[in-house]
């Protein structure tokens, strides 16, 4: 899991792809452990000095608006990450350095489920794969991955979800659909103002980026503010419960391989609610069935234990376990919002995450961004600028999506023929098993590589 050479410049910000995903960071910053500056300037200052050094029409200084580790790059063509990849380079320098995420806790709240608020972005020139023809799937059919979150809308990375092998269906109009009580309101006046409004089509952007093979099956359980009911989610699980139980029968095309819950609850009390305990019936069903569930840890930088995420601790020996996800910054460094403890599964990059945003119906005015403004600073485009239908978001919720979207392309990558076909448990099972154990391997790595202590 690395980053490719391939990036695209904005007016502050650099887009680079990491591990399949392109994310943002800060061009001209970078931190580095604050007790001791003074040491890392100096040993930054002899190397720049080196005439065959590569930052020589490098200048570093103290950032004037931050806190004390807080770097300011300047000069020609700056790089941010190839700074810092010729620093660790390089055997005289002896500290740290550290990127920058391209998001600003003061931009909007911190809050669980979403994180960071969203924010458009005007980019042009990125887009997922190709993807291929179902019939030359070696597994037999395509990797499901259901996303219980607000409606995944049409979008051109997308499709409109009604073409023949298309993308992603929405679970209210497939074979056996699902037939919920209740609405969940697709798009309104106001909807691009709401704080969570595109988040599930921003994870199936995700999962289109890390899995083209795949397919993601849309199931409308949140709201644009990002609630989502406790007994709308439970009936949505037990209705992908009975889904998958008949596809074992002879229906693989009904077979959901991963379960994406980014979303959770901080209880109230330690005790267990009637909801609670249909949770963890439900979520033991699709254990057992060997289907992978996925949920976020949360975005309140504590160990306090989040439901459903903390059921990761309960599974029992044979079942295919929920896996629970904290965030990581896009050099491998644990997110400053993350939550953490005993109970968290696996850290995943989730921070600065660049994916696919839906047109809203509110359409603000404002124009594309330019490099810089009237005083020579740079610009940034209006939070609900969507005129490219990207942006970039945070949170665990990008994490828990991560690792989603990575298992479907292990899932692709390990297949045989007609693999994916066999929907017993024990294959099902066994198949989850190694996929997961493959992303979590790329992850140990990718943090390796990055020389990063929590």
């Amino acid at each position: 899991m690395t980053a490719s050479e391939d990036h695209i410049t904005t007016a502050t910000h650099i887009i680079r792809n990491i591990g399949g995903l392109p994310f943002a960071y800060q061009r001209a910053v970078i931190r580095t452990d604050p007790d001791r500056l003074s040491d890392t300037l100096k040993e930054i200052e002899d190397i720049r000095k080196d005439p065959h050094s590569k930052l020589r029409n490098l200048r570093i200084k103290r950032h004037r608006d931050r806190k004390p580790g807080f770097l300011e790059l300047t000069g020609s063509d700056v790089d941010a990450w190839e700074v810092r990849k010729t620093l660790r380079a390089d055997r005289r320098f002896t500290g740290r350095v550290r990127l920058q995420p391209a998001y600003f806790v003061g931009m909007g709240t911190v809050r669980h489920g979403h994180g960071t608020d969203r924010e458009g972005i005007y980019l042009a020139g990125l887009a997922p794969s190709a993807r291929s023809k179902e019939p030359d799937l070696e597994g037999g059919r395509r990797p499901v991955v259901a996303v219980l979150d607000t409606p995944v809308r049409e979008h051109p990375w997308l499709g409109s979800g009604e073409e023949d092998d298309a993308f992603w269906r929405d679970a209210r109009r497939v074979g056996g659909a699902w037939a919920p009580d209740f609405e969940v309101p697709e798009e309104g006046v106001a909807d691009g103002l709401l704080s969570t409004a595109g988040h599930g089509t921003f994870i199936a952007g995700m999962v289109r980026l890390l899995a083209p093979d795949a397919r993601v099956l849309s199931v409308p359980v949140m709201k644009g503010d990002g609630v989502a009911d406790d007994e709308h989610v439970l009936d949505a699980l037990w209705w992908l419960r009975d889904r998958v139980s008949k596809a074992v029968d002879g229906r693989p095309e009904r077979f959901v391989d991963v379960v994406n819950l980014s979303f959770g609850l901080y209880p109230d009390v330690d005790e267990d609610t009637p909801d609670s305990e249909a949770m963890r019936t439900v979520l033991g069903d699709l254990a057992r069935l060997g289907v992978r569930v996925v949920a976020s840890a949360g975005n309140e930088a504590t160990d306090t234990r989040v439901f459903p995420a903390a059921l990761s601790e309960e599974s029992a020996p044979g079942d295919t376990e929920l896996v629970s996800v904290g965030a990581r910054d896009p050099d491998g460094t644990l997110a400053a919002y993350t939550s953490t403890g005993g109970w968290v599964s696996v850290e995943a990059p989730g921070t600065s995450v660049v994916s696919a945003l839906p047109e809203f119906e509110f359409k603000p005015v404002v124009s594309p961004p330019k490099d810089i403004d009237a005083n020579d600073e740079p610009t940034e485009p209006d939070p609900s600028f969507q005129a490219s239908g990207i942006g970039r978001w945070s949170g665990t919720s990008f994490a828990a999506a991560w690792v989603s979207g990575s298992i479907a392309a292990k899932l692709i990558e390990q297949a045989t023929p007609g693999s994916l076909l066999d929907n017993s448990s024990a294959a099902a099972g066994a198949r989850a098993t190694s996929a997961l154990d493959a992303v979590v391997a790329d992850l140990e790595e990718w943090t390796a590589s990055h020389g990063v202590v929590d």
